[in-house]
C-alpha cells in the first residue's frame, strides 16, 4: 500500500489497485491528513457508490443499505484497513454518510 506510516486515514481499496491509482484517489480536495475534516476522491467513491446502488436496485430500502455499508467499514476495522481511533471513526463516518446521500439522491431522480 502507497499509505503513510503515521496517517489516521485508510485509503479501502489500494490493496487492489496500482500505485498510479491509489495517488490519485488519495488526492485532498478538503484539507490533509491533519485536518479534522477531510475530503479525498475516495469519499466520492463512497458517494457513487450509493448512488449506483440505488439506481441499480430499486426496492433496497435504505436500513438495508445503511447496513451494507456499515458491515463494510465494520470490515476494514476488522482486517486493519482503518484505525480504531476518534480520527478514523469519523472518517468511517463521513463514508458512510456520503454513501447515504448518494443512495438518497438516487431516490430522487
Amino acid at each position: 500500500m502507497d499509505a503513510k506510516k503515521n496517517s489516521l486515514v485508510y485509503k479501502s481499496g489500494d490493496a487492489f489497485l496500482p500505485k498510479k491509482a491509489t495517488r490519485f484517489l488519495g488526492t485532498y480536495i478538503v484539507g490533509n491528513d491533519h485536518s479534522l475534516f477531510y475530503l479525498n476522491l475516495w469519499s466520492i467513491v463512497h458517494f457513487s457508490s450509493g448512488l449506483t446502488l440505488g439506481i441499480l436496485i430499486k426496492t433496497m430500502s435504505y436500513s438495508q443499505a445503511l447496513m451494507i455499508h456499515v458491515l463494510w467499514e465494520c470490515w476494514q476495522l476488522a482486517i486493519g484497513m482503518t484505525k480504531s481511533n476518534p480520527r478514523g471513526f469519523l472518517d468511517a463516518g463521513t463514508d458512510t454518510g456520503l454513501f447515504m446521500l448518494g443512495f438518497w439522491l438516487s431516490r430522487k431522480i
